[in-house]
């Protein structure tokens, strides 16, 4: 829950949800998208018996506020606190699949502390929406796109695995390009308009 608090303070300038019931109301009564299209899951507890939880993730779901570039958009979070396996993205995404299709423009937000999983994880990103504009991908965290950075991080597991890579033409200028990554916050956004 750290890695979901830094990743709050630091987006000062996006208005996020607080609580459950918060996106509840947003998305049900301001938006006017139904219960069965919400992320949920089914739960049985002692005390309330069997009911449906919404947005069970618990992850920062936060509205970005319209520019003369890009129309308000819904941000949603996934936090990797150190998952072994990429079966809890993948499940996040198809609890939340249905909604991000129908919003007119929205994101969705991969953070980590490591940069294990970022190549899968972008892959894993792309299966599930693979109509995305490449324009509109990564536009604030990866401005050259994903698939530039998913290329930087195939070249580092290349080179960390002491593999020979097949040298590009003006490899120099590939090498710069890629250099220009180390030190950025380590996260991928894929987005959608329209």
């Amino acid at each position: 829950m750290l890695l979901s608090l830094d990743y709050v303070l630091d987006h000062p300038q996006q208005h996020f949800f607080r609580t459950k019931q918060q996106k509840l109301e947003y998305f049900r009564d301001t938006l006017h998208i139904s219960l069965d299209k919400l992320p949920s899951l089914e739960l049985v507890t002692p005390t309330a018996g069997k009911h449906c939880c919404y947005f069970p993730d618990r992850y920062p779901i936060s509205i970005l506020p319209e520019t003369a570039k890009q129309p308000r958009r819904i941000s949603f979070c996934f936090v990797d606190d150190g998952i072994k396996t990429l079966g809890p993205l993948w499940r996040f995404l198809l609890r939340h699949e249905q909604l991000i299709r129908l919003l007119p423009s929205s994101e969705i937000v991969y953070v980590a502390e490591t940069k294990r999983h970022f190549l899968d994880a972008g892959r894993m990103l792309s299966r599930a929406f693979p109509k995305l504009d490449a324009t509109t991908v990564a536009a604030r965290e990866c401005p050259r796109g994903v698939e530039h950075f998913l290329g930087y991080l195939e070249a580092r597991r290349v080179f960390e695995e002491g593999l020979v890579p097949q040298r590009p033409s003006n490899s120099h200028d590939f090498l710069l390009r890629v250099g220009t990554f180390i030190g950025q916050p380590r996260t991928i956004s894929c987005s959608t308009l329209g």
